[in-house]
């Protein structure tokens, strides 16, 4: 028990006084023999340097005064990994440890140098050690003579990965150094590559050197770089686009410009929005008149497999005197004619096309205007464009009676009846693929006598006259537009009044009627279009004036209507609309 003891307190003793004092320092034999060691390193005698090594691990191995459970390179530290740092620095020869040989390898040196950089341990005893008057040494100096040998083993072996990993690798190092490294290392990188054709290596370069390389060889490797992706471009429009976009600054940007703007031109499908999408982004092509023709050829074709007024129309909008105005013209006419020369053309339709339109045809214009000049088309009738049922009851003095109308989709009367006389007349019509509808009889509902109807046309295809078997008969008078100037009314071959019209877009008005021996009728209207006052005139004197008074309840006319005779109220009426 107490031989155990006196072993635990001598061990741990030992252990005291090493952890106060490096075993390196002193007068002992571990000391002397790390000088022989660094002496004959300086030397360059690495051989003797190993057998030096090995009596202290032979001395370790047998001496109990230090403590045995560590290799005794560690309780030298950080003299003996010094001393391995020169080892392996050494160019001339071969060191050993143990079992183990040290090649000549400085890149392991500086590695195993900055770690003891790193941890800071004992560095300050250790340079205390070095200046021994065999050694007189530093540690900067290991440090130095192993940068040195890295530095020319880099420099001669001269390869970007080199100087790279020296790089990769200085500890506290000076500025000068690392700038010099960089500069070096960028030349060696600009040699190797001017070897190679890599654009991929091209690129790294300038990506990796974009603040080192001197502007000569930035410009020599741009240009470079340039002609490489050149060479190796598909010949298509994306991958023009693709390297402009990479490279804006190429001194082959206009030759990549003009080879984009060919591909994009081969390459463009043949309709005309591929047209448009070119012009507008290549606006400065050397393709772009071209284009534009074949914009004009595409836009025509497809119009023409349409074949609708509104392809034509479009057209011809968009191409003002191309080389097919007149056949678009001439196929927007047929077109025209072929979608509104039925009789079961829709009116609403028809109305639009009437009014507006660069490229109407005068046929299809005629077919609307001759409808509404017909004596039973609602416009005639004072109604407007209306379809449907009205009905119209007047009281006068007490008694009322009622007018029904009905008219169809084309504002032509159907039916009426008045209540006073009990009478239903119908209206029959045709459709005449010269002239349009055509009115071709009146029907006594209930007697079923029939008076037909004779419709005569002007040199322009427009209706001029109206005459029916039972004598009547109207005679027009047309303005450019195709509305009624005047309409003279004939009875039995005399003339019953002869009436002057004024128009709006919804209204034919009669502003003016004349009648056998000097009578004239002058009329007036509110803003609805609708009669304000009547007067009766012979000799330019007023024999009778009435005055009409509305109340508006409907989108189609008026509701209500009270018609005086000065103050003195002649009749109300009251209508209703139906369609």
């Amino acid at each position: 028990m107490k031989k155990a003891t006196i072993s635990l307190l001598l061990f741990f003793g030992f252990q005291a006084i090493w952890a106060q004092e490096p075993l390196f320092l002193g007068d002992n034999y571990y000391h002397k023999r790390m000088v022989k060691v660094f002496e004959a390193l300086k030397e360059h005698r690495p051989d003797k340097a190993a057998s030096y090594w090995q009596d202290i691990e032979h001395k370790a191995a047998k001496d109990k005064t230090i403590d045995g459970s560590r290799p005794v390179k560690m309780l030298l530290y950080p003299v003996w990994q010094l001393s391995e740092c020169m080892m392996m620095n050494q160019r001339d020869g071969r060191g050993k440890q143990g079992d183990q040989l040290l090649l000549y390898n400085p890149w392991s040196a500086y590695a195993l140098l900055h770690t003891i950089y790193a941890s800071g341990t004992d560095l300050r005893n250790a340079n205390l050690f070095l200046t021994h008057k065999d050694i007189e040494l530093q540690v900067a100096d290991i440090k130095k003579s192993i940068e040195d040998n890295l530095l020319d083993s880099v420099r001669r072996a001269s390869t970007e990965e080199g100087y790279d990993r020296l790089l990769g690798m200085l500890f506290d190092s000076r500025e000068a150094l690392t700038n010099l490294l960089r500069k070096e290392r960028e030349q060696v990188a600009f040699d190797a590559l001017c070897q190679t054709n890599s654009l991929k290596e091209s690129q790294r370069y300038l990506d990796k050197y974009a603040q080192e390389a001197t502007p000569w060889h930035k410009s020599i490797m741009t240009r470079r770089r340039d002609s490489l992706a050149f060479c190796g471009m598909a010949t298509t429009a994306a991958a023009c686009a693709d390297y402009l976009r990479r490279y804006p600054e190429s001194y082959l940007r206009d030759s990549v410009t003009w080879l984009l703007h060919e591909r994009a031109f081969c390459e463009m499908p043949h309709t005309e929005q591929a047209c448009n999408d070119y012009l507008a982004a290549y606006p400065a092509s050397h393709r772009r008149l071209e284009v534009e023709g074949c914009r004009v050829d595409y836009a025509f074709d497809e119009a023409r497999k349409a074949d609708t007024m509104e392809g034509y129309e479009r057209f011809l909008g968009n191409y003002r005197n191309s080389k097919y105005q007149d056949e678009a013209v001439g196929l927007l006419q047929q077109t025209a004619r072929r979608k509104f020369w039925r009789a079961d053309v829709d009116m609403a339709e028809l109305a639009r096309y009437r009014q507006g339109g660069a490229y109407r045809v005068e046929s299809v214009c005629q077919l609307y205007d001759n409808l509404l000049l017909l004596p039973t088309s609602s416009m005639m009738m004072g109604y407007g464009t209306v379809s449907g049922r009205i009905v119209t009851v007047t009281a006068i003095g007490g008694t009322e009676h009622t007018e029904e109308m009905v008219f169809d989709r084309h504002h032509l009367l159907v039916s009426r009846y008045d209540s006073r006389t009990g009478k239903l007349t119908e209206y029959r019509y045709g459709f005449d693929n010269e002239h349009g509808f055509q009115l071709v009889s009146r029907i006594d509902g209930n007697t079923g006598g029939e008076v037909r109807y004779q419709l005569r046309y002007n040199n322009e295809g427009r209706l001029c006259e109206v005459g029916c078997t039972d004598g009547r008969r109207m005679v027009y008078t047309l303005t450019t537009a195709g509305a009624p100037a005047t309409i003279a009314n004939y009875e039995r071959g005399r003339i019953a009044k002869t009436d002057t019209y004024e128009h709006t877009t919804a209204r034919w008005m009669v502003i003016g009627s004349t009648r056998p021996g000097g009578v004239s009728i002058a009329y007036t209207y509110n803003d609805h279009g609708d009669v304000a006052t009547m007067s009766k005139m012979h000799g330019g004197v007023v024999m009778e004036q009435t005055r009409y008074e509305y109340d508006y309840g409907s989108s189609e006319g008026w509701t209500h209507m009270n018609q005086y005779n000065g103050t003195t109220l002649l009749l109300t009426k009251s209508r209703q609309y139906d369609r």
